[in-house]
């Protein structure tokens, strides 16, 4: 009997013989889904899983390079200074470095050629107490005083809650006045510089 005479479904699975079929014998819309297939649909959202994952290992690193949230350049550069005082008058001192106290206001410091902001002050005063007196310290930016304490006992600490500006190439240093005249002090100055 030749295949042109065999009716449609007149033969069984279990009469063909195992490898006799082609694919092209076969109408694959019929079959079912292999049961490994089935995870196959998900490849995609695989692909989209990774690339999260790629994405946020990435935020993590970029943040890692990062402080509390905040560039390394966002915490600015800390100067420390010290400078003894033995003056009948107001003196200047450095902001960076020790040195020595001087009563004519000099160019001690250029800072760089940017907008900057100076904050987060600390001033420690140490020496022999003086009744009644009051130690007024600035911070002198081109020669214009900024007050930063003032200060009715030695020893002390002052650590004010304020921001100065500071221009481009601005002159800086410490300015110190008493009202008593005659102070000898051994002070300690910082502050922070920070991009403004």
């Amino acid at each position: 009997m030749t295949g042109a005479k065999i009716g449609a479904g007149a033969v069984s699975g279990e009469k063909v013989a195992d490898g006799s079929l082609t694919g092209a014998d076969v109408n694959a819309a019929t079959l079912g889904k292999v049961p490994s297939a089935a995870s196959a649909d998900h490849a995609s959202t695989a692909g989209t899983a990774t690339s999260a994952g790629t994405a946020a290992s990435a935020a993590k690193a970029a943040n890692a390079e990062k402080l509390g949230g905040s560039n390394p350049s966002a915490f600015g550069a800390v100067l420390v200074s010290s400078a003894p005082i033995s003056s009948s008058e107001g003196f200047y001192a450095p902001v960076t470095g020790a040195g020595k106290s001087l009563i004519e206001p000099p160019v001690l410091m250029t800072l760089p050629n940017q907008k900057m902001v100076a904050t987060d002050f600390a001033v420690r005063l140490e020496g022999p107490a003086q009744s009644g007196q009051e130690i007024f310290i600035s911070l002198m930016v081109d020669f214009v005083p900024h007050q930063v304490c003032v200060m009715n006992e030695v020893p002390d600490v002052c650590t004010p809650s304020l921001t100065i500006p500071v221009d481009p190439a601005a002159r800086v240093d410490w300015q110190v006045y008493s009202n008593l005249g005659t102070v000898e002090l051994e002070p300690q100055f910082a502050l922070r510089l920070i991009r403004g």
